[in-house]
């Protein structure tokens, strides 16, 4: 009697260990797939970050580029302008030496009504 029961003591434990094992396979088998998933997802996120901080660089480069042209034509604006009130100081140079070598009197005869001082 005491045979017996110590062999379906140990059928109990062969048992209870088959089951232990095919429970941690189950639960292995669960952890790879969630692992598995996981990473897929953590592979899209990095995907879509990687696609939205590209269009972000290329949006922040073409704006650097339209503020360098920008830039440029602003410098080439100055330089227009710069030669402008180089021309026109000229011209006033001239006009201011046209009408001291041509006048006489302190008074020249009046523009407009304006008396121009000599």
């Amino acid at each position: 009697m005491v045979a017996a029961v110590e062999r379906e003591a140990a059928e109990m434990r062969r048992e209870a260990e088959a089951g232990i094992r095919a429970r941690w396979e189950a639960v292995e088998t669960d952890a790879a797939r969630l692992l598995d998933e996981a990473r897929r997802v953590a592979d899209r996120l990095v995907a879509d970050r990687q696609r939205r901080i590209s269009a972000l660089s290329d949006g922040i480069a073409g704006r650097a580029q339209a503020l360098t042209a920008g830039l440029d034509d602003a410098e080439r604006v100055r330089a227009q302008f710069d030669s402008f009130v180089r021309a026109l100081s000229a011209a006033a140079e001239l006009i201011a030496a046209d009408a001291a070598s041509a006048g006489g009197g302190e008074h020249d005869e009046p523009r407009n009504g304006v008396a121009v001082a000599a």
